[in-house]
């Protein structure tokens, strides 16, 4: 299992696995390739930094050891505000590659990596959406406890939000 940074040279693959795994977000306001693409060059907009109130943005590709190819994608985000809070964003594993374990290692590894990074408090949201039934079943085993949940406005599925101190 190799994990590196999000690149210029994997960014649409990586994109394309993210619109695979989230076709609804891929479609709405605010999809994936929008914060990947913020988060390779972020002197370049700094009012979406600013208006967002993000203090950090970070992602990392999961990569095949047979192929290279990108499957799956991390990433961390923490606000200007909340400093001390390190957000999960856009997490995913292919799902042809999922039931290998790779989700528990790469989110393991993006805990790891908050807490290294001096992060207190590991966070994310998701939903009640089926799809998402065996993410929720990870998130519990890993310690991240349901905290808050709220009704989602463009769909019929609560939002739910988890978190675990580090």
């Amino acid at each position: 299992m190799e994990i590196i940074p999000l690149s210029k040279e994997n960014l649409e693959e990586t994109i394309e696995l993210a619109h695979k795994v989230f076709p609804l977000d891929a479609a709405g306001e605010n999809p994936p390739e929008k914060g990947f693409r913020k988060s390779l060059l972020p002197e370049e907009d700094r009012e979406y930094w600013e208006k967002n109130k993000l203090f950090r943005l970070n992602y990392w590709v999961l990569l095949d050891d047979r192929s290279d190819r990108v499957i799956g994608v991390t990433g961390l985000y923490a606000f200007s505000d909340h400093k001390e809070e390190a957000w999960l964003a856009w997490f995913c594993i292919d799902p042809a590659e999922r039931g290998k374990g790779l989700g528990r290692r790469l989110l393991e590894w993006t805990m790891t990596k908050a807490k290294e990074e001096g992060y207190s408090v590991f966070k994310l949201y998701t939903s009640t959406d089926p799809n998402e039934a065996a993410a929720q079943n990870l998130y519990e085993s890993i310690g991240l406890k349901i905290t808050e949940e709220q009704k989602d406005s463009e769909s019929e599925y609560k939002i739910l939000y988890r978190q675990r101190s580090l």
